[in-house]
């Protein structure tokens, strides 16, 4: 009873009480984010010998974009929304996949917050992954990301559920380390999940699935760039490949708050 009791304690001292004393120092900003994805996402059925019954691929093509809240103490937030279009090829069996279930449409809205200190960050967030093109019930999607290091050097991650809502993004859980730097921030590890397609088989209803290539989930490996080429201006690129194909982000960031200036 008590060593759980000294656990829990322990526990309450390192995600709260330690951070509240080691804040970190940074000017209160807000920045709008803008970027175009594109990726190719197979899902392949088997049967029960281990042989594939269905090979469907979807091409997708998407934008998006967020603004993001940063005070100058540790509380953060901001809001997102996106869309992705998908063509779709692909057999089942020896049938082809309906021609009217492609193109479709999936969006994506959420929110976050975020707590940053010097060597501990959280961040929580849910989204809604739905049909643009059809009526359909949306998908919640929650995550969360836990950071262990430096907010301003070399830290660890850990996240589960995805910010993205599966849009080309396959992060049910994921590990990961980076590197914030002066003029920007690298992020790189490993993904498990699916990303979101509309599922096109003959036998199902066309409603929103993540698509797998085998029956315990894809791996990938994901990298993330972060540059800044002015004060008020940055460029970013973010890659992911594994056992499905590769997909992309880029974009563009904006300062839209004036910055202030030393006093001399």
């Amino acid at each position: 009873m008590y060593s759980k009791i000294r656990l829990t304690a322990a526990a309450l001292g390192l995600f709260v009480v330690y951070p509240a004393c080691a804040g970190v120092q940074r000017e209160s900003s807000t920045r709008a984010t803008a970027y175009g994805s594109a990726g190719v996402t197979r899902k392949t059925r088997f049967d029960c010998e281990g042989d594939p019954v269905s090979r469907v691929t979807h091409r997708q093509l998407g934008a998006g974009g967020e603004v993001v809240r940063q005070t100058e103490g540790a509380l953060g937030g901001g809001v997102s929304a996106q869309a992705v279009g998908g063509d779709v090829t692909g057999t089942w069996g020896d049938v082809e996949v309906d021609p009217r279930r492609s193109p479709y449409l999936l969006g994506n809205v959420g929110g976050f917050v975020s707590l940053d200190y010097e060597w501990v960050g959280h961040e929580i967030g849910l989204g809604f992954t739905f049909r643009l093109d059809r009526a359909r019930t949306p998908i919640p999607t929650p995550w969360y990301t836990l950071r262990l290091g430096r907010y301003d050097g070399a830290f660890f991650e850990f996240s589960a559920g995805d910010r993205y809502g599966f849009l080309l993004s396959e992060n049910v859980l994921g590990v990961g380390m980076g590197w914030r730097f002066p003029k920007g921030m690298m992020r790189l590890g490993l993904r498990w999940g699916g990303r979101m397609v509309i599922d096109q088989e003959l036998s199902y209803a066309d409603g929103l699935s993540l698509a797998v290539d085998q029956d315990g989930g894809d791996v990938a490996t994901y990298f993330e760039l972060r540059v800044d080429v002015s004060e008020r201006v940055g460029l970013f690129g973010a890659f992911e490949v594994g056992t499905q194909p590769v997909a992309a982000r880029f974009g563009l960031s904006v300062r839209l708050d004036p910055i202030s200036k030393p006093a001399r």
